[in-house]
């Protein structure tokens, strides 16, 4: 980074003084471009570790954008969009790839970090190692699985992998691991929400059917939406689990103003009164994907039965038949009863899945869930 990095830009926040932003463990905005080496775009630091944090990030950029004008690793498909665990939208292969690569050098300047840091500085730093360690594990076993790399692309992607490796016996303490467990799949979860939809008949179907004992035949694989950006919120969640371990004081005030309630149970593992505040929050405004992620983490956090299950393996449909529900009947019902409801409907473990969209070989919409 000494020899490459050469320019740093200072960017304004949206309140245009380029000030400190987020809480916790957010960074701020960074950029890079493929047409200026060695330039790094950055907000004001919030302070010294993430501001190094996001040099290695963007520098991480900087190389493999220089690595790809020479030599081409994947042979991208127009269309062709996946789930990637750092965004909200879905992206080409090759935005996976520079996520997966950016947040190898991350996880690795964390995992080199540990030991040396104290206090708060101690505990965020072993969520992050652990939380970018298993978003990019997953997303570099994603890589090959495309499909879409070149003998080049093999090798590198094989690479990554074996730099990964070296820290795969690390064990982070406990409420670091199960935090970042917890923030990968929020961001999965909510990631369902937004960009997927099942098929409407199908959601008219089974809505029509409720209360009956028999929610009727499994509703299929849900189909992306067509547009790549859709407007989202910061991850509310995800920055009170960073500001609970990274500043306990900090996080125990605003736990004392008691909002936002939900969020604040949900990070707490105050799963019933979490599940009360979700409910609520759902019956209030039922498009809103943060309240049924929020609710799949706390029925998850209580106990995998039938209702955990479905919501957290399949939340789109929950939702979607939800609303139908309330659309069609006028009258909210429990959100919990419905995703309990619609467990034969909804074949899937307890876990998150992420989609990969391909719109050249299938028909408009369709999603493979691997």
């Amino acid at each position: 980074m000494a020899a490459g990095l050469n320019a740093l830009v200072p960017l304004a926040t949206r309140d245009g003084q380029g000030g400190q932003s987020g809480q916790g463990g957010r960074r701020g905005l960074s950029a890079t471009s493929a047409d200026a080496f060695g330039a790094v775009a950055i907000t004001r630091p919030r302070d010294a570790l993430l501001f190094a944090e996001s040099l290695v990030h963007e520098f991480q950029h900087v190389k493999l954008c220089s690595l790809l004008g020479s030599v081409p690793l994947y042979a991208d498909r127009p269309g062709e969009r996946h789930y990637s665990p750092w965004r909200d939208d879905p992206r080409p292969l090759g935005g996976l790839l520079q996520g997966a690569y950016a947040y190898l050098g991350v996880t690795a300047f964390w995992g080199r970090r540990r030991g040396r840091l104290t206090g708060g500085d101690a505990a965020y730093g072993e969520y992050a190692f652990a939380l970018w360690r298993e978003q990019t594990a997953y997303a570099i076993g994603r890589l090959p699985a495309s499909g879409r790399l070149t003998e080049a692309g093999e090798r590198f992607v094989a690479g990554m992998r074996a730099s990964l490796d070296r820290w795969a016996d690390v064990s982070p303490p406990t409420i670091a691991r199960r935090q970042a467990e917890s923030t990968a799949a929020d961001h999965a979860l909510v990631w369902r929400l937004r960009n997927l939809r099942p098929d409407p008949d199908e959601v008219r179907r089974a809505a029509a059917r409720w209360p009956s004992a028999d929610p009727g035949p499994a509703v299929a694989a849900a189909s992306l939406l067509p547009a790549d950006v859709r407007p989202g919120t910061p991850g509310a969640r995800s920055d009170l689990r960073a500001l609970s371990l990274r500043d306990p004081a900090a996080f125990a005030r605003l736990a004392a103003q008691g909002e936002p309630a939900a969020d604040l149970a949900q990070v707490r593992g105050r799963h019933d009164a979490a599940i009360a505040s979700y409910r609520a929050l759902i019956a209030a405004e039922p498009e809103r994907p943060e309240p049924w992620a929020g609710l799949a983490l706390s029925l998850l956090g209580r106990g995998r039965d039938d209702a955990a299950r479905t919501l957290a393996a399949r939340p789109e449909v929950v939702a979607a038949v939800y609303l139908r529900i309330v659309q069609d009947k006028g009258a909210s019902p429990d959100p919990v009863e419905v995703a309990r409801w619609l467990a034969p409907a909804v074949p899937g473990d307890a876990s998150p899945v992420a989609p990969r969209w391909d719109a050249s070989e299938r028909r408009r919409g369709d999603v493979a869930v691997e």
